[in-house]
């Protein structure tokens, strides 16, 4: 009777995590109506809640949680006004509130991003920041040409903001931010000419 294989306790470790990445792989990517070419271009994600005006947790993997930090999404190309959500634990108890137009971002997202709605996500060169956040251009709905990054530019509730090498769109999201700066919308409604 030939011998069972024994498996050190680091490579049983490893032998479960690559069967559960594997397994994640082809959940993402063989499931019924899914091509390969979906993904290069976008990927989807149900929303589970929203952080601030361009930060959102999305259950990327089908387990109805989220699995911090990639499945926490930043927004590529915009900042929006920090919440006190988007503060240091030390500055918030200081902080009664976030900066000027942080609620009404926060509350324009969350219209745009309800619970358990599912959106698609585009990628630039790099998918993650600094923080292991996930970077993504934000579509409500899959047909949808207009990003969610895009309309809050449009409605002045964000300014650009990129970092090498995602300047993917920084030509045509500068100019949306000069239309709302030009039309004096949110953040830009005191701005002296």
């Amino acid at each position: 009777m030939p011998r069972r294989p024994r498996f050190t306790k680091k490579q049983a470790l490893m032998i479960v995590g690559l069967s559960m990445l594997m397994g994640q792989f082809l959940w993402q990517h063989m499931r019924p109506g899914h091509s390969f070419e979906e993904d290069s271009s976008r990927t989807s994600c149900r929303v589970l809640r929203v952080n601030d005006g361009d930060t959102f947790s999305c259950d990327l993997n089908g387990n109805g949680r989220v699995d911090a930090p990639i499945e926490r999404i930043r927004l590529l190309g915009i900042d929006t006004p920090e919440t006190r959500y988007g503060l240091s634990k030390r500055l918030q108890k200081k902080v009664k509130k976030g900066q000027p137009f942080s609620e009404e971002a926060k509350a324009f997202t969350e219209k745009q991003l309800p619970p358990y709605h599912t959106v698609s996500l585009s990628w630039d060169v790099s998918r993650q920041d600094r923080y292991g956040r996930s970077l993504a251009v934000v579509y409500v709905s899959p047909s949808d040409t207009q990003s969610l990054n895009e309309r809050l530019l449009a409605e002045g509730l964000a300014v650009t903001l990129f970092y090498e090498p995602n300047t993917r769109d920084k030509s045509k999201f500068e100019a949306i931010e000069q239309a709302a700066f030009q039309a004096r919308k949110g953040l830009w409604k005191t701005h002296a000419n």
